[in-house]
C-alpha cells in the first residue's frame, strides 16, 4: 500500500496543478461565504437593550419639588426635642434644597408650634416664599393632605402641632413618636404648601430666617 501511494502521488499533484491553472484563467465571481463584501450592510446583532430602567427612588421625591436635595439639621422641635423650649436658631434656606429638622414627641399630653420669622438680612425679591410641612420621612409627603400639617408661611408663620387633644385644627401627632419638619423655598401658587405643584420652581435667591419651637403641657 505504501508503494502504491508514492506511485500515485505525482499524478495527483499534476492534476491539482492543472486544475489550479485552469481556475486562475476563469474568474467565476463566486464570493466565499465568510468574505467581507464591503457593502456596509453589517447587521449588528448586539442584543444589549439597556433601556436605563433605573427608577431613582431618592428622597428627592417628585411631589416635594422634583430633584430637590435634603439638608438634615440636628435641632429637634418636637415635644421630646431639645429645641422645643423657645430656642431660636438662624438658618438659611437655599433654592432647590429641603431643610429638614427632626421632630420627636414625648409621652406627655403636649401641644405647641414651630415658628419662622425673617431676619434683618432682607428677603428674596424673586417671588420665592417658604413652605413648611410635617412628614414621616425627611422631605416626605405631609402627614395629611389638608393644611393642618402643611403651610405656605411666606417668611413669617407657624405650624401648630398637638398630641394632647387641645386643638383639633392643629397637626395631630402621636405621643412617643418621630416625625420631620420640612422647609422649602420656592416660587409656586399660593395654595401649594409643599412646592409640589407643576408650576412650582426654584428661585435664584436664598433666605435667612429665624426658627424656634414651643411646647406646652396641657393643664
Amino acid at each position: 500500500m505504501l508503494r502504491l501511494v508514492h506511485s500515485v502521488l505525482p499524478l495527483c499533484l499534476l492534476l491539482a496543478c492543472s486544475k489550479e491553472s485552469s481556475d486562475s484563467k476563469k474568474d467565476t465571481g463566486e464570493v466565499p461565504a465568510d468574505a467581507d463584501t464591503g457593502t456596509g450592510t453589517e447587521t449588528d446583532t448586539d442584543t444589549d437593550t439597556d433601556a436605563d430602567t433605573d427608577t431613582d427612588t431618592d428622597t428627592d421625591t417628585d411631589w416635594a419639588g422634583g430633584d430637590a436635595e435634603l439638608n438634615i439639621e440636628l435641632s429637634d422641635y418636637g415635644s421630646g426635642g431639645d429645641s422645643a423650649t423657645g430656642n431660636t436658631v438662624r438658618i438659611t434656606l437655599f433654592p432647590g434644597i429641603v431643610t429638614v429638622f427632626p421632630f420627636t414627641t414625648n409621652a406627655e399630653p403636649r401641644h405647641g408650634s414651630v415658628v419662622v420669622v425673617p431676619t434683618s438680612s432682607g428677603l428674596p425679591v424673586d417671588g420665592s416664599q417658604v413652605r413648611m410641612w410635617m412628614s414621616n420621612q425627611p422631605g416626605g409627603p405631609p402627614l395629611v393632605a389638608d393644611s393642618t400639617c402643611s403651610q405656605n408661611v411666606g417668611f413669617e408663620g407657624a405650624l401648630t402641632w398637638d398630641h394632647a387633644g387641645v386643638y383639633d385644627w392643629a397637626c395631630q401627632v402621636d405621643r412617643s413618636s418621630s416625625y420631620f419638619v420640612n422647609l422649602r423655598l420656592c416660587i409656586a401658587p399660593r395654595l401649594d404648601r409643599t412646592c409640589s405643584s407643576p408650576e412650582a420652581r426654584d428661585g435664584d435667591e436664598a433666605a435667612d430666617l429665624y426658627i424656634s419651637g414651643y411646647s406646652n403641657l396641657r393643664e
